[in-house]
């Protein structure tokens, strides 16, 4: 693997450029993106693992229905409807946070 080299004062343009002033991520951006994926990650942890696994081998990894079925044992129709009720539970966990902060 090949690392970029160290960025040095000398390789900066005369124009006395400071380094806050490249272009980079906007830190409340960054910081809402953090705070979905905590959000995402905590309204998954309290699904039922089989439900976890389904939304993963579909929006994680895109498996087809059929893949899914076979790899969990069970039918497509089965798959169809855990898939929904899971991210039905997700969109609601979503909801429940969002509305909490509009009341902050």
């Amino acid at each position: 693997a090949r690392r970029e080299p160290p960025l040095s004062l000398s390789s900066l343009p005369d124009e006395g450029t400071a380094l806050a002033d490249r272009k980079g991520p906007n830190p409340q951006q960054e910081s809402s993106r953090r705070e979905e994926r905590e959000l995402v990650r905590m309204a998954l942890s309290k699904l039922a693992p089989v439900w976890r696994a389904t939304i993963y081998l579909k929006d994680g990894l895109g498996l087809t229905y059929r893949e899914i079925a076979t790899v969990l044992e069970t039918t497509e129709d089965v798959v169809r409807v855990t898939l929904h009720r899971a991210r039905k539970k997700v969109r609601m966990a979503f909801s429940t946070v969002r509305t909490q902060q509009d009341e902050l």
